[in-house]
């Protein structure tokens, strides 16, 4: 496997698993305690683990074995399901057909959507609002609908439950978020990873480097393992290997936009070297259709600073890059140290004209994209045959966060879909 795919083994131990069991307790103290543990989880590697969530392990096995039954079903009798078919962005999802790092080549990966079901006759069906609509259900598998309404119910509710915990974890009232949880959009997918071939396509994974543009993510694996998470103390990626019984919690761009960036939004992505077939089941909680999402308070100057310190000279576009680079880390691109406060893109200026076999080697080297965009937010585009000009230029803009924004780059390169 080329190196850029490798990710480092941490010990178990040294991952944040937190029992969550208190947050339904009486006693507001053992809330907090619950809230505060959640809080040094989310400032130190921005995903953890959690347990006692009051997810049966039979009701989780369950799904995952009728998701493995209806990933064996015919390619034709899976495709009479595929979601281009919904309006609700609901189905099947062949293998391949979602490429979440741009420049990659497409995901090794088929999943199925689902989601809260919405009449025909419902205000937001009518008005077309994404994600509300009807299910799509194989006929062939008559226990697949009951068994994953029932698995969604049980993740909703868990989902709110966390956010009265992220609540806590700022010291805001518990019941801070209650208006934006209520009939909150939440989409279960079902995931499906070939084992990784032995001549995969240059940059070819099972997941690309993304960020998820929601609130939380649920993550329930089997025990393939596979998951890669960004590290920012080691610079580096680590797997986040299966623990059992347990669900993987990533934070999502929305999480990151609310705290002015004091929770970050975790860079993950999927490579499936096990050898055999890979499923996971994650849940995306997001907040009520409509939410307006604002800082839950002004950023203070020292915030304003550390968000464009960040996006100026320690962070290249996760989606593009698939990790974020430091100041006085060898940058992936020109492959030289930059002094601190030096943004990438000057210091490629500086350092001379790189071609675009130059820049496309230092890529692949990482296992890496072309960057396709830097911003939607700043509209700046630098597709392959323009990226040279654009790096001898050094342009900072392309490094600078949106004028009015606290927002860091990495969010807002968010990817439009999980």
């Amino acid at each position: 496997m080329p190196a850029a795919l490798e990710a480092a083994r941490v010990s178990l131990a040294s991952l944040p698993v937190i029992d969550i069991s208190d947050l339904t307790s009486s006693n507001p103290d053992a809330r907090r305690a619950v809230g505060a543990r959640l809080r040094a989880a989310c400032l130190d590697k921005g995903f953890f683990y959690i347990k006692n969530h009051g997810i049966r392990d039979s009701l989780a096995a369950s799904v995952f074995s009728e998701a493995a039954a209806f990933f064996a079903l015919p390619a034709e009798q899976k495709a009479q399901l595929d979601k281009a078919h919904s309006n609700a962005n609901r189905g099947y999802e062949p293998l391949q057909g979602q490429t979440l790092e741009p420049g990659t080549p497409p995901d090794l990966k088929e999943g199925y959507y689902i989601g809260p079901e919405h009449r025909p006759d419902d205000p937001r069906v009518i008005a077309g609002l994404f994600n509300h609509g009807a299910n799509q259900w194989p006929a062939q598998r008559p226990n697949f609908r009951p068994l994953m309404q029932a698995y969604l119910d049980a993740m909703l509710e868990l989902g709110e439950r966390m956010m009265r915990g992220i609540a806590l974890s700022l010291e805001l009232p518990e019941d801070y978020f209650a208006g934006f949880c209520r009939d909150a959009m939440g989409t279960l997918r079902l995931l499906h990873y070939p084992p990784q071939p032995a001549q995969a396509k240059p940059g070819q994974k099972g997941c690309g480097a993304h960020t998820d543009f929601g609130g939380l993510t649920l993550l329930r694996q089997d025990d393939a393992g596979g998951l890669q998470v960004w590290d920012q103390a080691s610079d580096g990626w680590i797997h986040a290997d299966p623990l059992p019984g347990t669900y993987v919690v990533n934070l999502g761009d929305m999480i990151a936009r609310w705290t002015n960036d004091r929770y970050r939004s975790t860079v993950h992505r999927v490579v499936n070297t096990s050898g055999r077939e890979r499923y996971s089941v994650p849940f995306f909680y997001t907040a009520t259709s409509g939410t307006r999402w604002s800082a839950y308070r002004p950023a203070s100057r020292r915030e304003r600073a550390r968000n464009t310190r960040r996006s100026r000279s320690k962070r290249i576009c996760a989606r593009c890059i698939g990790a974020p680079i430091k100041a006085e880390t060898r940058c992936a691109l020109a492959r030289v140290l930059l002094p601190r406060g030096t943004s990438c893109i000057r210091k490629i200026g500086k350092s001379g004209d790189l071609s675009d076999d130059e820049i496309a080697a230092c890529f692949r080297r990482f296992g890496l994209a072309h960057p396709l965009c830097w911003s939607r937010r700043t509209g700046i585009r630098c597709g392959k045959s323009r990226l040279s000009d654009r790096l001898a230029s050094g342009r900072r803009r392309a490094f600078s966060p949106r004028r009015g924004s606290t927002s860091s780059f990495n969010r807002a390169a968010a990817p439009p879909t999980s």
